[in-house]
């Protein structure tokens, strides 16, 4: 006779954090493979955002494998001036849901002048309290340089909780 293996127990992707990217090739979703949910990872980034573009310009950034999530951190950060690290003591940069500073702040427009000359660098953009709270559904979002800076680019980290 077999021995007790302990009570009885049922796993789905919505009980456990999965730390490392679970890709499912047989997902059928308009949002590509599934990844691992429940857990705090990158949700998108952007390289080389173009600081300097006309103000109010945004980067359209997409969001990883995710349907609905919590943003709780932006970095913002590898400041390049015409392809040499370099200050951009006067860009300011902002993300949103929707072009044009439109739809729910997550960053509202802040200037990036804590950034030094040197790469790999990274600052931690303040993110609106409330989004920290409220799930996001939008498939993309919008980094807009509110105050350009000539010749400037800055890479976007966007980090949070997939709750898909």
């Amino acid at each position: 006779m077999a021995g007790n293996p302990g009570p009885a127990t049922q796993t789905t992707v919505n009980t456990q954090a999965v730390l490392a990217p679970i890709t499912n090739p047989n997902a059928n979703s308009a949002a590509g493979p599934i990844q691992g949910t429940n857990a705090r990872r990158l949700l998108a980034v952007a390289r080389s955002v173009n600081l300097g573009v006309a103000a109010n310009t945004d980067t359209v950034v997409p969001i990883i494998n995710s349907l609905s999530y919590l943003v709780e951190e932006v970095w913002v950060g590898n400041v390049q001036v015409s392809g040499a690290a370099a200050a951009a003591a006067t860009a300011a940069v902002g993300v949103y849901t929707a072009s044009q500073q439109g739809g729910t702040a997550i960053v509202t427009k802040a200037i990036t002048s804590t950034l030094s000359s040197a790469l790999n660098q990274f600052v931690s953009m303040t993110v609106v309290a409330a989004q920290t709270i409220l799930a996001q559904t939008v498939t993309q979002l919008y980094v807009n340089v509110a105050t350009s800076f000539p010749g400037a680019t800055c890479d976007v980290f966007v980090f949070g909780v997939d709750l898909t």
